[in-house]
């Protein structure tokens, strides 16, 4: 009995751990130079705060959250940058380029 609720604990973890989505991608300047600590927020489409997150010093970035929708917006901001608002399809969403 013991090792039937341990194992099905343990499934039930890893499916919810499964659950989790995760967004990747980087943030560079007009010359493809790493935006260090540039803010990354995700939000759905119509304004609801998921999750957010601050480039690494190579300006990349991972937001996980358990549930993120497609398609969904980030607002990328950074001192000295105008602030970019891309809508997007795909969890890996590569370069965004900030402009000054």
């Amino acid at each position: 009995m013991k090792k039937t609720t341990l194992i099905t604990l343990l499934l039930l973890l890893l499916f919810v751990q499964s659950k989790a989505q995760t967004v990747t991608g980087r943030i560079v300047d007009s010359e493809k130079q790493s935006v260090v600590m540039a803010t990354i927020a995700l939000q759905t489409l119509d304004s609801i705060n998921i999750c957010a997150t601050t480039a690494d010093a190579d300006g990349r970035f991972v937001l996980t959250a358990d549930s993120i929708p497609l398609p969904f917006r980030l607002i990328v901001s950074s001192i000295g940058y105008e602030t970019v608002m891309p809508e997007c399809a795909s969890y890996a969403v590569g370069d965004v380029v900030l402009a000054t």
